[in-house]
């Protein structure tokens, strides 16, 4: 008994008998576990294990959604050469269907058969053995001693559906040897495959070659499609929430000044651009009056202030706007928490207002981005926001509220840090896609 096959559920296994006592040639049996044991052999039918000659080396292919596939290697009349691949269907009544020999073409119609070349593009003059089917991606891989190869028997694979097969392909080396690799088999959920080979670092226990060891060699991996997209989604996911908090800068009662409306038509760009125009203007104010080197100090804080926060802050909207693109292109639903902040000039109910009117420019800046291709995302619902929190209250009073001290209520760094929104926050969830 050898050459054993179990499907996948291991309730079933394939294997060889050879019949010393009848003539010495070998046939494929079956056996079945039930009730906690299994069958008494069977030996499979005619059709496949013809009588007189070698039947050999069952692998059963498990298709999805499709009759499994059995496949062997038997020097039967008929073939191409010595031992050649053979395959035949398990009907869904568990029947055998027709027996084919692999790799020949497959004509509904056999009455021009005359007129073809039936010959196999697989099978050859010489043995082909060891056949096993990798259902994920078509590949057929068995050993053969005819093909230019390194000699012995070598592995090789070619891709197909039993009806077309692709071109040949060597496995090459190392996985081939100059002596005979046969039994390949892949194990996929372990990344790996297995063959055996007689090659010269196999252990010896008569002379060199003479036997055979198991070796192993590392698959790549394969990642679904639906895996990649999964891993896509969760980077996308890490690195727009690694943005937050981020802080967007205003001048002093913008925009709108004046105004106790609690939105406007500007965007968040219009406001940003209009500001840093006005970097000199904030240079120029602040140090105003001061001696030469408080001049300097002061000068290089508003620079500071305006380089690594208000653009620093806007460059990482931007960058937190593309990852929004990406994740609803995905099918994600975001939600954008949005907080409010003001300096301490003028009253809580104005700066409620004022704070709503900066909101609403972010808002804008979404709903306008790239002409509009957020707008449908927020009328959908895909888009929400969330608001927190505004006012004088959120000040850490030590922000001047004297207007007649424009120096230190306006145009100091301090007064400027208040003067913001932040995107406190940004959670991502999974929309169901509706097939119907």
């Amino acid at each position: 008994m050898s050459n054993p096959h179990f499907t996948s559920d291991g309730n079933t296994v394939y294997f060889t008998i050879s019949d010393f006592f009848k003539g010495g040639n070998t046939y494929i049996y079956t056996s079945h576990f039930e009730n906690g044991k299994w069958s008494e052999p069977n030996k499979l039918p005619k059709e496949i294990n013809f009588p007189d000659y070698n039947s050999t080396h069952p692998f059963l292919a498990e298709r999805e959604s499709k009759t499994d596939v059995l496949l062997w290697s038997s020097n039967r009349p008929g073939g191409e050469g010595g031992y050649d691949l053979y395959y035949c269907e398990l009907l869904p009544d568990q029947s055998w269907g027709y027996v084919r020999n692999l790799g020949r073409p497959i004509f509904d119609d056999t009455r021009f058969l005359d007129f073809f070349d039936t010959t196999s593009n697989v099978n050859t003059a010489g043995n082909e053995i060891t056949p096993f089917y990798d259902v994920r991606d078509s590949l057929l891989y068995f050993s053969s001693d005819w093909y230019k190869n390194l000699g012995g028997y070598d592995i090789f694979s070619l891709k197909g559906n039993f009806r077309v097969w692709d071109s040949l392909k060597n496995l090459g080396y190392p996985i081939n040897s100059a002596q005979n690799d046969i039994y390949y088999k892949i194990y996929a959920d372990s990344y790996l495959a297995f063959l055996s080979s007689n090659r010269k670092s196999s252990f010896a226990r008569e002379h060199q070659s003479c036997c055979n060891d198991l070796y192993y060699h590392e698959l790549d991996k394969i990642i679904s499609e639906e895996t990649i997209e999964e891993q896509k989604v969760e980077l996308l996911t890490t690195r727009t929430k690694l943005l937050v908090p981020i802080a967007l800068y205003f001048h002093n009662d913008e925009p709108v000044p004046n105004s106790w409306d609690t939105t406007t038509v500007l965007n968040y760009s219009t406001t940003y651009f209009d500001y840093i125009e006005m970097h000199d203007e904030y240079r120029e104010r602040y140090s105003r009056g001061l001696s030469k080197k408080d001049k300097v100090e002061a000068v290089d804080s508003v620079d500071y202030y305006f380089s690594y926060y208000v653009e620093e802050n806007y460059n990482k909207l931007l960058e937190f706007t593309n990852l929004m693109k990406e994740l609803l292109l995905s099918g994600q639903k975001i939600v954008v928490t949005i907080k409010g902040y003001t300096s301490p000039l003028n009253t809580v109910e104005y700066n409620n207002n004022l704070a709503k009117r900066r909101i609403s420019s972010l808002v804008n800046y979404f709903y306008e981005w790239e002409n509009g291709f957020f707008r449908e995302y927020i009328e959908s619902g895909m888009i929400e926001y969330e608001f927190v929190a505004f006012g004088k209250t959120l000040s850490d009073g030590k922000v001047s509220d004297d207007p007649n001290d424009p120096r230190n209520s306006i145009y100091s760094p301090a007064a400027s840090r208040e003067r913001r929104i932040e995107i406190i926050a940004v959670s991502v969830e999974e929309i169901e896609q509706n097939t119907e």
